[in-house]
């Protein structure tokens, strides 16, 4: 049964029928007699799936042991968000069909969403059992296995992937965070060149890049891949938040405002873009930059957002408030950030510095970078 899958940024979107394709192939393996089956592939290709899903179950009445129509079925209820039944049709394929791995990778896949890791990594591995040259089966698994913090597995994976097939993009920007997070980072600028160079308007390979530059502190190239993947994707929030701290870093501290901004704008659900808009509108070291009243208003904002307490919040209201003038709530909030108990040595004789100010009715302000 052939299958597509979309994998990009470290996550497995969906997997679905080549129906372009398909449906040609699937009609000359079955019976002619076999109309109800043949409706539901006109039908899926047409994207009622509703209508599909009607007619692959008049074809499993009429021949219970007709895997493609369970198949099939299971992707129709996938695209209609009905992951139990797709669920229990793959099941039905499975035990139908067990040599098939792509309703192993399609279960598989139900099963890294719902979080249940160990049973994706066991119909991904079975998949690779079947077909040991399918580079997103490889693919798939390494991506659970990072989500699992098996990082040396997910690596493992990641280059197998690329051995099976070395123009494999989405495998060199997966390991790429790999390297990243090990701290390597020319090895992970190396496979996000080697992504960007297979598909250029790879907009993941270009912000994770940007990552990996930014803990370089290389902030003008990070700056320059965070623009390009605006370009590719206008509504790409993270990276216009990413741009703004990298902006920050290196001293433009206009240009950090105003992406911090259009990151909020573009999702205004993300308390922790509030709060880093909220310290530096607090504490930047540029005058005209400082609005007391509005990092206040941000900080408000990322504590409505914020379920459990987030000890820096309260150091950053604490700031806010000093900028707009009420030591009082400043010095109330940098005392209760002093109570944190996981406050490190550093941390705490920064906090008590700050504290001072407040209680001398001085705000502060950072020196150079306010991040």
């Amino acid at each position: 049964m052939a299958v597509s899958s979309k994998f990009t940024f470290g996550i497995i979107f969906s997997v679905v029928v080549l129906l372009g394709a398909v449906p040609v192939l699937l009609l000359e393996l079955l019976p002619s007699t076999n109309s109800a089956y043949n409706r539901g592939l006109k039908y899926s290709k047409a994207g009622d799936y509703d209508k599909a899903i009607v007619e692959y179950t008049k074809a499993i009445r009429l021949d219970s042991k007709n895997a493609w129509a369970f198949f099939n079925r299971a992707l129709a209820y996938e695209h209609k968000g009905d992951t139990d039944k797709a669920l229990a049709d793959y099941n039905e394929d499975i035990l139908l069909d067990s040599g098939d791995p792509s309703a192993y990778i399609n279960r598989g896949i139900i099963y890294k969403n719902r979080g249940d890791y160990d049973k994706a990594i066991a119909d991904f591995t079975e998949a690779i059992r079947l077909d040991s040259k399918s580079a997103k089966s490889y693919l798939s698994r390494g991506l659970i296995y990072g989500k699992k913090n098996e990082i040396d597995k997910a690596l493992a994976d990641y280059t197998e992937a690329i051995r099976v097939d070395p123009k494999y993009a989405s495998a060199y920007v997966n390991r790429g965070t790999i390297y990243d997070d090990k701290g390597e980072y020319d090895k992970a600028i190396a496979d996000y060149n080697e992504a960007i160079r297979l598909d250029p308007k790879d907009v993941d390979a270009y912000f994770d890049r940007g990552l990996a530059y930014r803990h370089k502190a290389e902030y003008d190239k990070a700056i320059a891949d965070y623009t390009q993947a605006v370009q590719i994707k206008a509504d790409y929030d993270t990276a216009y938040y990413s741009r703004g701290i990298a902006y920050e870093l290196s001293g433009q501290h206009e240009w950090a405002v105003a992406d911090l901004k259009e990151s909020v704008r573009l999702n205004p659900k993300v308390a922790g873009r509030y709060k880093s808009l909220a310290w530096l509108l607090a504490t930047c070291a540029q005058a005209n930059i400082r609005d007391g009243p509005k990092a206040v208003k941000c900080a408000r904002k990322a504590a409505e957002l914020t379920e459990a307490e987030d000890p820096d919040l309260l150091d950053t209201t604490a700031a806010a408030y000093a900028e707009a003038g009420d030591f009082e709530q400043a010095i109330k909030f940098e005392t209760k950030y002093l109570e944190t108990p996981s406050l490190g040595e550093k941390e705490r004789g920064s906090a008590k510095s700050r504290l001072g100010l407040y209680q001398s009715h001085q705000p502060y302000h950072a020196r150079k970078s306010s991040f």
